[in-house]
């Protein structure tokens, strides 16, 4: 049971960037990494979950060009990822109160 407790906290602890991409043209993804290669104009944000920073890049496509339009998009990508991750870190609260409690029984 300490194993998966200490399981759970190693990959909180790993989690502390959200990154979201939004990008026009061939983009790669490394599946070992989970990393994106992007060959077109993109725009990139970066959250750092423990200190609240927010990081935003963008190709002048998405300011003035013909991009414009997807930048709302990406807004509404940045709010549904820090949602989902909201959401997963509570769940994953939830799941290591059960199991401490669990080993307390035990």
């Amino acid at each position: 049971m300490a194993d998966i407790i200490k399981k759970i906290q190693d990959h909180i602890e790993k989690m502390v960037t959200l990154e979201i991409t939004t990008a026009v043209g061939e983009v790669t993804m490394d599946p070992a990494t989970g990393k994106a290669t992007v060959d077109g104009p993109a725009m990139v944000s970066k959250i750092d979950l423990l200190q609240g920073d927010i990081l935003t890049g963008m190709h002048t496509e998405f300011v003035t060009g013909q991009y414009v339009d997807l930048r709302a998009f990406h807004e509404e990508r940045v709010k549904a990822g820090q949602a989902i991750v909201e959401g997963n870190i509570k769940a994953l609260q939830a799941l290591i109160e059960l199991f401490k409690k669990a080993n307390e029984k035990s």
